[in-house]
């Protein structure tokens, strides 16, 4: 009886679906594979995407990450340079904050006086006394803070001012008092910076200015209060260069000045009146 021979392709057909799963196709393995590249590149492309946008957010929200305090004592100035190569000169018992952050130098003047002599950076260098900051476009500059005022004067250079809402671009022998509303004046004053600096040489320097801005600047040296009891007196103009140290001693010279009596009660307080 002839023999039969069963094709080999029909043999296997029953068991073609899970060969196929055992054994894949090259076709399939190289599908599967281009499927784990896509796979591979969207997760690797996602998690770049992710760095960056942390790294964005980071630069953007400018982290301190170091912070120091300068304190100059009541006896003597202090100068002191900064990590940057920055250079600052502090009046007697004025204190300073300062931040290194990651696109940004922020100076706190909490009190008192000081003068900033900038080394140039990548990193903005800015200086915030009460209500005033100050940006630095390469310079020399000088604030000083009082409890209702804040000065700021350009030595060298130029900085850039704000204050409620308004900039101002100032250069060298300019100046600006920021008042206790915050506002800056209409126009910037032009100054002898001799006289401006003359607190580094322990002495007032007063270039017909207010006797109320006289007395503000001695009771910051004075330990006893000074009072103004007229107001008609406040606007009387002084000039004349002291020695810091002999508030009292000014005080008395008064009389022979401006039209002012001085009178000390038993407080130790010193009253101003007209005369």
């Amino acid at each position: 009886m002839p023999e039969h021979h069963v094709p080999q392709d029909d043999a296997l057909a029953p068991y073609q679906q899970e060969l196929r799963e055992r054994f894949p196709s090259v076709e399939a393995i190289t599908a599967a594979a281009a499927a784990r590249r896509r796979s591979g590149r969207r997760v690797r492309a996602g998690a770049a995407a992710a760095l960056l946008l942390l790294a964005s957010g980071i630069w953007l929200a400018d982290p301190a990450y170091r912070t120091e305090h300068l304190q100059a004592d009541a006896g003597a100035p202090r100068t002191a340079q900064l990590a940057d190569g920055s250079e600052v000169t502090l009046d007697k018992g004025t204190g300073l904050t300062v931040q290194w952050r990651l696109r940004s130098r922020q100076l706190t003047l909490e009190n008192g006086e000081a003068q900033f002599t900038v080394a140039h950076g990548f990193r903005s260098f800015v200086v915030t006394a009460g209500q005033t900051r100050v940006r630095d476009i390469g310079t020399v500059f000088d604030v000083r803070q009082w409890p209702q005022r804040t000065r700021v004067t350009v030595i060298e250079g130029a900085v850039e001012v704000e204050a409620g809402g308004r900039f101002r671009q100032l250069r060298a022998s300019q100046q600006v008092d920021v008042g206790p509303d915050g506002r800056l004046p209409d126009a910037a004053t032009t100054v002898d910076t001799e006289r401006a600096l003359a607190w580094q040489r322990d002495r007032f320097s007063f270039d017909g200015v207010t006797l109320a801005d006289a007395v503000a600047e001695m009771q910051a040296r004075s330990t006893a209060p000074i009072v103004i009891d007229d107001p008609r007196i406040a606007p009387l103009r002084l000039s004349g260069e002291f020695d810091r140290e002999q508030v009292a001693a000014i005080l008395q010279l008064l009389p022979g000045i401006l039209p002012v009596t001085v009178r000390r009660t038993a407080d130790g307080a010193v009253h101003l009146s007209a005369r």
